[in-house]
């Protein structure tokens, strides 16, 4: 419905769900990447999770169990990064990354060995003084990025 309005209506659209931090950044993110072909580049994928997910501030530390509200629990990344693979699957040449990149994703955000999603925002991220401790997994990922790219891809450039 958003990249419809978008896309077809050329309107605005404000998107906001109850609390702003889950269903929020998956929308507004698969909507971009639908509609932006610079979202599904490698460096562009990047981009995306950090802007509405990680600066946004969603509850990673919550969500994914590192602190002491278990019942705060609740798969709401592994849920994007399965739709987005869904839509790789409909449009694999549409993607420059393959579903390794995905599946690195989705596996180091319960390893603890990059700091990437281990906090709630920036300001906490700041403040815990996460950046000189860890090591970001978008260093391993862009030091590795041959790995990951799609020899199907099809630029829209091109």
């Amino acid at each position: 419905m958003i990249t419809r309005s978008m896309e077809k209506y050329s309107s605005s659209v404000l998107v906001h769900c109850s609390d702003g931090w889950d269903r929020t950044s998956q929308l507004t993110s698969l909507s971009q990447l639908m509609m932006d072909a610079y979202y599904r580049t490698v460096d562009g994928f990047i981009v995306l999770i950090e802007k509405e997910w990680l600066s946004f501030g969603h509850k990673f530390k919550e969500r994914l169990g590192y602190s002491t509200s278990p019942n705060e629990r609740s798969p709401i990344f592994l849920q994007f990064l399965d739709c987005v693979w869904q839509i790789y699957r409909q449009f694999p040449t549409a993607f420059q990354f393959t579903s390794k990149l995905l599946l690195c994703v989705a596996d180091h955000l319960h390893t603890s060995w990059f700091g990437t999603f281990l906090v709630n925002s920036d300001k906490e991220k700041n403040d815990s003084q996460l950046i000189a401790s860890t090591m970001s997994l978008w260093a391993h990922v862009l030091a590795a990025k041959d790995s990951f790219l799609n020899s199907s891809y099809t630029s829209v450039d091109e």
